[in-house]
């Protein structure tokens, strides 16, 4: 018994070093509750260095109290790599049951022998000598089993003795020996495997990366891991508890009840990691309950897993999804979001969207290289949102498109302000990459109301401004209205049903005259696009030739009425008229594949190149003239005319003229109609006339429709003219009607001179 006390003594100063130097005497007294559990247990007291009691825990009241058996022993603790004595353990055993029981039954068997002894007097000298030795063997074990030593066994003469008293007796002892030792045994395999496993325990939590904290069901610390102490030390050490470090009053709250609850939960947080209102983690906590073996509820675990590098990836991801990587202005799909939340929320009063594109911006990435180009979207970025001044939303939309959302009860006011200074700064060069650049921009409002609005509806009211803008001349600002969405939709339409009209020979070439000034005799025809649609009603060709430009059928569409016209020709040099037939050609067609489309043409007509005149404009002469100067050079080596049209309302030049040697000049008809009303008309126009007979060029004049001005052309020299004073277009047959009298009409040749 004094070996299991002083064992005792030692174990239950060990456990009660850490709450004795956290001053934790609930923790003490919970571990001293243990030992009740045993059947010798008198009390136990904690002591503090001077000796004055802390903590006591005694046996159950009620039991019998003898001889108390005291073992002591120190409770140290590690402080800086030494050992400091901070307190006394004192374990006191009761050793009354077992001298009680080994009493009564040694008193039992004496009473017995002597009442044996009195009966038979002359067995008392043989009986003392076959029980006393026994007996005699018997204490010594007691003895032994008395100081708690339970590995001296009965001696075998005991267990075999003739006296079946005595033998039962050993036998008894034996069996109390044995099961003393085994239940002593397992004590110590027990504590063993709840050390281990305590061990096993605490070392996982300390391995961990993440922040470990267990707490009872008050929520008090019991054990924190490294990862906690480098985390909330600082916290702890001045007592506060480890839900405080929560920052948001909501999720202390979920956290106290969870513990409360005895639930687990799972909450992404912020923890203050000094004290003193420190930085703060961002932190995903995961609580659990604890239980023991019989199911009782201990407290809680916390685990800490530091997140920062996920919510700082989070918030780059998110960065990255709505914002422009190179200007880092917001991107189309925030723009997009905020629209469609301005509509949903209705409460902003007006809108006004602002789309921005730049002018000449692909010439300038493509002349000084992309790095120039990016540059310059940057300061162009910047430029943008110093002139919002945090007013609107400044987004890029992609290539050189941009775009600023501005609410309040002026926003179409403040948008109209804001795109005039855009447009005016950037009218000024802009100094970039040590360079000054040239650029300009075209800007489109569109006002928005939040009511029925959707993005799709948003963009493009802006873009029909802004493509309106481009149309009046770059460098510009232009607001919506409705009536461009009424011409957007009949574009839409006619776009839709060109392709059937094709088909079906709905657009069709009417023929106007050109006579020779010289002769009055017809030396040709152009041929001119009609179009009347079932539901549109009369189309202009300026407008569906623009839709075809636009949607890329313009190469369909000329080579349709190209095909009508030359079979024209072809049908006019059977009745023995050799003139030509004009059909005009648009610049956006002038690509290494027009000869061989016009060849084509002329093989499906059947109709000589010689037949056919080309009507090109002066855009022609102003892109890629080198390009473009061998396509006209490859028409002509075919035998086929071409003609300048419009000359006079561009750019031409002298020296353009001189590297294009068309075979026809087109006086505009803007310089026709002023002739006979002013001397300077006619001058300009015997300018030109000379300057096409210097060069060896025809000149004809376009939209002759009185007699004055008949007699004008014929004043200066021209060579031919046409327009309605000559009659109006006419169709296939009624051309023909021409050249009925064959006689009336000797075949003329298209001499290009």
């Amino acid at each position: 018994m004094e070996r299991e006390a002083t064992l005792t003594a030692v174990m239950t100063a060990r456990a009660s070093s850490a709450p004795r130097a956290a001053s934790d005497m609930s923790q003490s007294e919970n571990t001293f509750a243990a030992l009740r559990s045993h059947p010798d247990f008198a009390d136990v007291l904690l002591l503090d260095g001077e000796g004055a009691l802390l903590a006591k825990v005694t046996a159950e009241p009620g039991q019998r109290r003898g001889d108390l058996l005291t073992s002591v022993a120190p409770v140290v603790i590690e402080d800086g790599g030494t050992r400091r004595r901070i307190g006394t353990v004192e374990v006191r055993f009761d050793k009354a049951r077992i001298a009680s029981e080994i009493r009564g039954i040694v008193l039992m068997h004496i009473l017995h022998g002597i009442l044996v002894a009195g009966a038979v007097v002359t067995a008392l000298f043989f009986v003392a000598r076959t029980v006393t030795k026994p007996l005699k063997l018997l204490r010594g074990t007691l003895v032994h089993i008395e100081g708690g030593d339970y590995t001296r066994k009965v001696d075998p003469s005991a267990l075999s003795s003739e006296h079946t008293e005595v033998r039962e007796v050993a036998r008894a002892v034996e069996r109390f020996r044995e099961t003393a030792l085994a239940v002593e045994e397992i004590r110590k395999s027990d504590d063993r495997a709840a050390r281990e496993e305590r061990r096993r325990i605490r070392a996982a939590l300390e391995s961990t990366q993440d922040a470990a904290l267990v707490l009872r069901e008050t929520g008090q610390l019991v054990f924190q891991n490294r990862a906690a102490r480098a985390l909330l030390g600082g916290l702890l050490v001045e007592g506060r508890a480890p839900i405080d470090a929560i920052t948001a009053p909501e999720d202390q709250e979920a956290v106290r009840r969870a513990i409360q609850d005895r639930a687990s939960d799972e909450l992404s947080t912020e923890l203050l990691t000094a004290a003193g209102g420190g930085e703060t983690l961002p932190v995903r906590l995961r609580i659990n309950p604890i239980y023991d073996a019989d199911s009782v509820y201990l407290g809680a675990v916390l685990m800490a897993t530091d997140i920062s590098e996920q919510v700082q990836s989070a918030a780059r991801i998110r960065h990255l999804a709505e914002h422009d990587s190179l200007t880092g202005l917001k991107n189309r799909r925030l723009l997009e979001e905020e629209i469609s939340r301005i509509s949903a929320d209705g409460a902003h009063g007006e809108v006004a969207l602002l789309l921005l594109d730049l002018d000449r911006f692909k010439q300038i990435n493509d002349t000084l290289g992309h790095p120039v180009g990016d540059a310059l979207l940057i300061r162009v970025a910047e430029m943008i949102e110093d002139v919002a001044a945090g007013a609107g939303l400044a987004a890029r939309l992609g290539g050189d498109e941009f775009a600023l959302l501005l609410r309040g009860e002026d926003a179409t006011l403040r948008g109209r302000v804001v795109a005039r200074e855009i447009v005016g700064m950037l009218a000024e060069p802009v100094h970039v990459a040590n360079r000054q650049l040239r650029t300009g921009a075209s800007i489109g409002i569109a006002r928005l109301t939040p009511e029925g609005l959707t993005v799709a509806d948003a963009f493009r009211r802006a873009a029909l401004a802004l493509y309106e803008a481009k149309r009046q001349g770059r460098g510009c600002f232009f607001e919506f209205e409705e009536t461009m969405e009424r011409e957007v939709r009949r574009q839409s339409l006619i776009e839709g049903a060109m392709r059937g009209a094709l088909k079906t020979n709905a657009i069709y070439p009417m023929f106007q005259r050109q006579v020779a000034l010289s002769t009055g005799r017809i030396v040709g025809y152009e041929a001119l696009a009609r179009w009347t649609h079932p539901e549109l009603g009369q189309i202009s060709p300026a407008e569906f030739i623009t839709v075809a430009e636009e949607t890329r059928q313009i190469g369909d569409l000329t080579a349709h009425l190209m095909t009508a016209a030359c079979r024209a020709a072809v049908a006019w040099r059977a009745r023995g008229f050799a003139g030509r037939v004009a059909v005009n050609v648009s610049p956006r067609l002038f690509r290494h594949t027009l000869p061989e489309m016009i060849d084509d043409v002329l093989l499906a007509a059947g109709c000589p190149a010689e037949a056919l005149e080309i009507e090109i404009t002066e855009a022609v002469l102003l892109s890629d003239t080198q390009r473009n100067l061998s396509l006209v050079s490859a028409l002509r080596d075919r035998g086929i005319f071409v003609a300048l049209d419009d000359f006079g309302m561009g750019y031409s030049s002298l020296s353009y003229l001189q590297s294009f040697p068309v075979d026809r000049i087109k006086i505009d008809r803007a310089f026709v109609s002023k002739l006979g009303t002013a001397p300077e008309p006619s001058a300009l126009v015997r300018a030109i006339v000379e300057l096409g007979h210097a060069l060896g060029m025809q000149v004809t004049g376009e939209g002759v429709e009185t007699p004055e001005q008949l007699e004008a052309l014929r004043a200066v020299g021209a060579d031919s003219v046409q327009g309605f004073v000559h009659g109006t277009p006419l169709d296939l047959e009624q051309t023909l009607v021409d050249f009925d009298a064959a006689a009336r009409y000797p075949a003329l040749t298209a001499e290009r001179t």
